[in-house]
Order: C-alpha cells, then sequence, then structure tokens
C-alpha cells in the first residue's frame, strides 16, 4: 500500500518520501496514518480532506485567483485587509477576492491563510481583520515555485 516508510518516530511522524523529506510537514502518508490512528478529525469534511491531499500531491491544481492572493500576501511586508488585497490585485471590489480568501481560510484540512489582527485598513480608513499566511501557505508557495521552475526548464 505504501512504498515509503511511514511511521511515528521520537513522539511525530515521519516520512521517507520526497515530499516530506523536501517540506518537513504532513505528507499524505503520514495524514493517511493519522486518520487509520485516530480516525477522522471531527467536523472535518471528506471533499476538505481530498482537497488538502491533491493540493499536497500537486501544489498546480491551485488556481489562479487563489495564487494571486497566496502571493500578494507573500510580497507584503504585513498582514494585509480584503480592500488591500483587492488593491494590490487592481480590484475596485473586495468581493472579487473574498470568496477565494475565504476558501484559502477555510476549504483545506490545514488553511493557507489566518486571521492575524484587528487594526486600520489603509483603504477604508476602518478597523478591519487583516491575513497574513499560514506556515502551510509559505511551503505551499515554495511547492508553487519548484513546480513552475521546473516546467519553464522542461519546456
Amino acid at each position: 500500500m505504501n512504498k515509503y516508510n511511514t511511521r511515528f518516530e521520537n513522539d511525530s511522524w515521519v516520512c521517507d518520501c520526497p515530499h516530506f523529506k523536501f517540506r518537513g510537514t504532513d505528507c499524505r502518508h503520514i495524514l493517511l496514518k493519522k486518520l487509520e490512528v485516530r480516525g477522522k478529525p471531527e467536523g472535518l469534511r471528506d471533499t476538505s480532506l481530498e482537497a488538502y491531499i491533491e493540493l499536497v500531491n500537486d501544489p498546480s491544481v491551485l488556481n489562479d485567483k487563489y495564487q494571486d492572493i497566496l502571493f500578494t500576501l507573500l510580497d507584503s511586508d504585513m498582514a494585509l485587509t480584503d480592500y488591500e488585497i483587492s488593491e494590490k490585485l487592481n480590484f475596485k471590489d473586495p468581493n472579487k477576492i473574498r470568496p477565494r480568501r475565504y476558501e484559502l481560510v477555510n476549504k483545506f484540512y490545514k488553511p493557507l491563510v489566518q486571521e492575524c489582527k484587528k487594526r486600520i485598513c489603509k483603504v477604508t480608513g476602518k478597523k478591519v481583520y487583516a491575513w497574513e499566511l499560514t506556515i502551510e501557505g509559505r511551503l505551499l508557495i515554495n511547492d508553487i515555485l519548484k513546480s513552475k521552475k521546473k516546467h519553464s526548464r522542461q519546456g
């Protein structure tokens, strides 16, 4: 079933697969082992788990709108509000990015973006929540960049 050696060692899960070696975080093999041992976390939808496993296996499945938001947050020196993200992506209406930002927070088994703090928005002047990348979001961006470099060398 699993051709890699996925095991619990020194109080943590490790796996010999290339994904784990590169990222040092839960690969799909570890995730499946955890589910086998502990069962599915309460409230976790099958679709959320499937989307996360697909994303871990191939980060290129993340469409351009998601990637635009992730890279905008990466390029910023601070957490951004929805209006600030919209402005940086040249949208006048923040509702153009909110559904995708919401999904980056809630769609996957592990969020790629998280609520950071409430602060004054530079666009509206109102106190609102700002968003930042999670560790998983940063790791995924690294995977996307590696994937793009690999494809550009092949093409």
